[in-house]
């Protein structure tokens, strides 16, 4: 298996997780707070999905993001640039979405990421990023966006733990 096709898996079941994880979550579930500033399961997936597309974008397509490009900002009624890194955690209590509408642009962002990584040539991977000295665009792929979108299901598992709820083993 090549290194994008691994890729390619590797963010198929990120993103099959993070749908076994959110389904059937009413807003109540989702935007739970276990106290004041704990990030709730509804800014995590939005704030998975939204650096997702913003590595693919910037630094595979080197194209706008879906986010702005898809007017999907504009029907959140979002900051066209945030993405929720510096997110201030006194927002979080009003930090509210559609589901529905937020799978809607998973789904677009996912489809956009396999078809990017499907495409991807190897070599690519070797890339400098511009804005550091040390990384890599596979740096960037696997540390950047795949461990950090674990690391924060990881975050949305132990908030469903803290309700009581039981997930599959």
């Amino acid at each position: 298996m090549d290194a994008p096709s691994l890729l390619r898996l590797a963010f198929n079941d990120l993103h099959t997780e993070l749908m076994d994880d959110v389904a059937g979550l009413d807003d109540q579930d989702l935007f739970w707070q276990p106290a004041a500033g704990v990030n709730h399961i509804g800014f995590l997936l939005w704030h998975i999905v939204r650096d997702e597309d913003t590595v693919i974008c910037q630094s595979v397509l080197r194209q706008p993001e879906l986010w702005t490009r898809g007017s999907w900002a504009n029907r959140f009624a979002m900051d066209a640039e945030a993405q929720g890194t510096g997110f201030e955690s006194a927002e979080l209590p009003t930090f509210r979405y559609p589901l529905a509408d937020l799978l809607a642009y998973a789904w677009d962002v996912w489809a956009q990421t396999a078809d990017a990584i499907g495409s991807l040539d190897p070599a690519r991977l070797e890339e400098p990023l511009p804005w550091s000295k040390d990384w890599k665009l596979a740096n960037l792929l696997t540390t950047g966006c795949l461990s950090h979108g674990w690391v924060h299901l990881g975050e949305i598992r132990q908030l469903r733990g803290l309700r009581g709820w039981r997930f599959r083993e």
